[in-house]
């Protein structure tokens, strides 16, 4: 019979957060600081025990908050071997997470997803070569990612890994295999460099970058990050390395493409934050027509 889990206060010195998918993202670290200076609960993070130390699931957003705030503890739901017996139940988990509680970044995504194919692969037959993978088959074991898999323990794997994405996401084949792409294009580093840009948020953005090597992945990061930014877009850092004429666009032609890729719930909160500038803009245009109709 598997040990249930418990809940109770753990010493964040013994907490390993390492080898994340995702990099922590300071804006919701000062968020969680703010929220519990002002008495709020943050919830349990959770982790595995491991001898002396406790590897984290989930939670690594409020494990940095806690260090940042000078704590000693937090409190933790606390797993055993048993109920993660590996890494990759752990990984398994941490994906799952990320799909479900965040609204995660077209980078993001596609990290998340470049992680669960590996693993995915790893555990099934290879097919139309006429073998398994090492390890094929085997169960992996997890404390809540049943949803990422049929059957109990069983992977819920379709025959392609983009088709059991897809299904699981409600979205494209071609979305899961772009976004695949660009994790496996996108070298670690510039991800890291990125993680917090609008660079990380535009699928054609990142699908260029995917396609430079390393180096010059890096470079075009350089362009885009100086202060003030050399380039506005991975395209225009591109031209710049070779040497291209560039035309500028003016301040409002970058504002009126980025606005033209807005969800329709992102553009109607936009008109919402600028409705009283809107509405001036409004009295003055009809003004100028009724003085141009009176004047005719």
């Amino acid at each position: 019979m598997t040990a249930a889990a418990t809940i109770r206060a753990i010493e964040i010195a013994r907490i390993d957060d390492t080898n994340r998918l995702r990099p922590v993202n300071p804006g919701a670290v000062a968020a969680l600081m703010e929220a519990y200076q002002g008495g709020g609960d943050w919830g349990a993070i959770r982790v595995v025990e491991r001898g002396d130390t406790f590897k984290l699931v989930f939670g690594a957003q409020r494990v940095d908050a806690a260090r940042r705030l000078g704590l000693t503890e937090i409190v933790a739901e606390i797993c055993t071997v048993e109920q993660y017996p590996d890494d990759t139940a752990i990984r398994l988990d941490e994906i799952q997470e990320n799909f479900v509680r965040y609204e995660l970044t077209k980078l993001d995504r596609a990290v998340n997803l470049a992680a669960w194919k590996a693993i995915y692969e790893a555990e099934i037959p290879v097919a139309g070569h006429g073998g398994r993978r090492r390890g094929a088959g085997r169960k992996i074991k997890s404390q809540n990612s049943a949803s990422l898999r049929k059957g109990g323990e069983q992977p819920a794997f379709a025959e392609r890994f983009s088709a059991a994405a897809a299904a699981f996401l409600d979205i494209s084949e071609r979305s899961v295999q772009l976004a695949v792409q660009i994790a496996e294009g996108v070298c670690p580093e510039a991800r890291l460099r990125i993680a917090f840009t609008d660079a990380a948020k535009n699928q054609a953005e990142l699908l260029l970058l995917a396609k430079e090597p390393p180096a010059r992945q890096l470079a075009i990061c350089d362009l885009l990050l100086s202060e003030p930014p050399a380039a506005h877009g991975v395209g225009e850092a591109i031209a710049i390395l070779d040497g291209l004429q560039i035309v500028k666009l003016a301040g409002w032609e970058r504002l009126s493409g980025a606005f033209a890729r807005l969800k329709p719930a992102e553009q109607q909160a936009f008109y919402a934050a600028h409705e009283d500038e809107i509405r001036a803009w409004l009295a003055i245009r009809d003004a100028v027509a009724a003085r141009r109709r009176k004047a005719a």
